[in-house]
């Protein structure tokens, strides 16, 4: 299975955005069926140059902290 094969892999080549990740995919599943292989594996996406990759060394931004509802704070309080 794709996620538990190559969840690394995949996550190092699209630098855990999104876009980027689908955007590998759907290229390499059209090389995929064009050369027969019919199987995404680690050789076949290396093949593909990342046309639009994620800007590096962008930061990802921390997970905001949610805070408690007013009336459960002061039920807390």
């Amino acid at each position: 299975m794709l996620a538990e094969d190559l969840s690394d892999y995949l996550f190092a080549r699209s630098t855990g955005h999104f876009a980027s990740l689908m955007a590998l995919i759907n290229r390499s599943c059209l090389r995929a069926i064009r050369t027969g292989a019919e199987r995404l594996d680690e050789e076949l996406m290396s093949r593909d140059r990342c046309r639009s990759p994620a800007r590096p060394g962008r930061p990802i931004p921390p997970i905001p902290r949610r805070q408690p509802h007013p009336l459960r704070r002061k039920a807390l309080a």
